[in-house]
């Protein structure tokens, strides 16, 4: 019996895996639709359900029954416009939120960048800018180091009502929001510059990232009792992304 198990085996032909070749026809292609739609992702999938999601930001964005949602996987998605000028209008808008945490917006591309829904387009506030140095390139400076500036909203010929300026920055999700920076003027002396997110609610209040929350943080001393070991090399039990 086993022999002829064997035998049977041994002569079974195992089918090569060859690749499935798509035409390049119209009919195969998806590109003239996409043309007016945005990908997203979510950065807290934990928190934040998809079908959800797909349902509710029409409604938020003011275009219900003029944008389909498509959940593409677990985290990302697709939105397709009936209008041009309602998906800029969205995409200008800045940072969005579900479930009060963020994601990211980009406006579809057949070929994504190594970037492509990494980044955030955030409105931050500095305040306490010395009055020595309130200059638009002393603004810039500041920020460069907090993301790629954008749109600086200062004009040194007119007057200015709040106590801090507006900066439109493209902040790299896998970096944590910082509240404050340390800025050290010619003098020698150093400066404490706050910095507020518009738009942005939650957070990880352990390492201040915006792909976890503090549950699920690596940082988080509770967790460090959740560590694995596998062949001898300790591993986290969760990435910071």
């Amino acid at each position: 019996m086993e022999y002829a198990l064997d035998k049977a085996l041994q002569e079974m032909s195992l089918e090569e895996d060859t690749p499935i070749v798509l035409q390049n026809l119209p009919e195969f292609s998806s590109c003239v639709r996409n043309k007016c739609s945005i990908i997203g992702k979510l950065l807290c999938p934990e928190n934040q359900k998809m079908s959800n999601l797909i349902h509710e930001m029409p409604r938020l964005w003011r275009v219900y029954n003029r944008a389909r949602g498509i959940a593409l996987s677990n985290d990302q998605f697709q939105f397709i416009f009936d209008s041009e000028t309602e998906l800029q209008t969205v995409l200008n808008a800045g940072a969005w939120t579900f479930n009060d945490w963020s994601l990211t917006l980009e406006r579809w591309v057949e070929k994504p960048p190594d970037d492509y829904l990494k980044v955030l387009p955030i409105w931050i506030w500095l305040r306490n800018i010395p009055v020595n140095h309130n200059t638009a390139d002393t603004i810039k400076a500041i920020v460069a180091h907090i993301g790629q500036v954008t749109d600086v909203a200062f004009d040194p010929l007119k007057p200015r009502s709040k106590g801090y300026v507006r900066v439109r920055v493209l902040f790299d999700v896998r970096r944590p929001l910082k509240n404050s920076r340390l800025l050290q003027i010619p003098s020698g002396e150093q400066v404490t510059i706050g910095v507020e997110y518009e738009r942005i609610r939650r957070r990880c209040y352990q390492c201040q990232r915006l792909t976890h929350d503090k549950e699920r943080c690596p940082l988080n001393p509770s967790n460090r009792q959740c560590i694995a070991t596998v062949g001898g090399k300790v591993l986290p039990p969760f990435q910071v992304v």
